[in-house]
């Protein structure tokens, strides 16, 4: 059995090393039962006959919901880049180990907190009025579904606490080179492909991975555009042009936004190559994001936020939503960045 070795000593996890069996069982496992929350939370949304008969199928609940559902795929595909190189015998980068577990980390908590918001709507009984006797079996399948991610949680702590932190000197590839190393190594299966595919590749890392570590905020927000105009385009499908669809895409817009800048950071998707930012542009985008979060909630919560704007709930419109939701953005940037500036005094 091999012995555990100093932190400071070592750069990867060797082959045979006894804390890979269980990191890796506990990644695998989190990416199962993130496979098991998404057909659970889609299905039960996508259905008319179960979702109309759960409590949490309205607002505020239902922003929980709606977010998970593309955040949960999206993490498990960052993840399954780095599981797909790390292989059994092969030395596994203490970079790459800890990216992966930050990642499961992050999967465990939006699922984690998209639960609790459903259990919040159990507790309070909300939609009473629609319950039917499909509910309780619903409920049921929710326990077992918090037992999973709870149990996926621990086992995250676990792995993770017998893992050393990599060498803050030297970080390892991010997640877009390690993605491109991975495109690389499949485009050798390509036969007589494999030489322009190559070449693809390479043109790829220079042109747009370069510019996204270049200008990361800049290629988050339009991601995030990209993301809330196909919010609006597939709900057009279903329900066809209307002014609320603009609601979709500045929400869209903002959770994805404050989703890619976050999980950036955390999961260190690139090695940033633009300069630092100054201090006040510093605090000017933190407080942006701080705006770009409170914008979901706030759709979610419209019904007890209408006073803000004196508006009777029962006469509201589209352009008062927008006010609304306007209203409470420039409150939490203002309130952000006088927390900053005094915070720095």
């Amino acid at each position: 059995m091999t012995q555990a070795i100093a932190p400071s000593t070592i750069k990867a996890l060797p082959v045979g090393d006894e804390r890979r069996p269980r990191l890796g069982r506990s990644i695998i496992g989190s990416l199962l039962v993130a496979g098991a929350f998404e057909a659970f939370v889609f299905g039960v949304k996508a259905l008319g006959p179960l979702g109309d008969h759960v409590p949490w199928m309205n607002d505020p609940f239902d922003v929980a919901t709606s977010f998970a559902m593309f955040f949960v795929p999206l993490l498990v595909a960052l993840s399954a880049v780095r599981v797909l190189l790390a292989r059994r015998l092969e030395p596994l980068p203490l970079s790459r180990a800890a990216g992966l577990l930050r990642a499961c980390r992050l999967l465990t908590a939006v699922m984690a907190i998209t639960i609790l918001s459903y259990w919040v709507a159990v507790a309070i009984g909300a939609d009473r009025s629609a319950w039917s006797p499909a509910t309780p079996g619903l409920i049921g399948g929710l326990v077992i579904l918090t037992a999973l991610v709870a149990f996926t949680g621990v086992e995250l702590h676990r792995a993770g606490d017998g893992v050393p932190p990599p060498d803050v000197g030297s970080p390892g590839p991010d997640w877009f080179a390690d993605a491109l190393s991975l495109a690389q190594r499949w485009s050798r299966r390509l036969g007589p492909l494999a030489g322009p595919s190559s070449t693809l590749l390479t043109l790829v890392d220079r042109g747009i991975v370069a510019t996204i570590r270049a200008r990361p905020v800049t290629a988050a927000a339009a991601l995030a555009a990209v993301f809330g105009l196909g919010l609006t385009a597939a709900a057009a499908q279903e329900e066809g042009a209307d002014p609320v669809l603009l609601v979709f895409a500045v929400v869209g817009w903002c959770g994805m936004f404050v989703f890619l800048l976050v999980a950036g950071v955390y999961l260190d998707l690139v090695h940033l190559t633009a300069p630092a930012l100054s201090r006040p542009r510093r605090r000017a985008l933190t407080a942006a994001v701080v705006a770009s979060a409170s914008v979901p909630p706030a759709l979610g919560f419209r019904d007890a936020l209408w006073t803000l704007i004196g508006i009777d709930p029962t006469t509201a419109g589209l352009a008062d939503l927008f006010a609304l939701l306007a209203v409470v953005a420039v409150l939490a940037f203002g309130l952000t960045f006088v927390v900053e500036r005094r915070m720095r005094a």
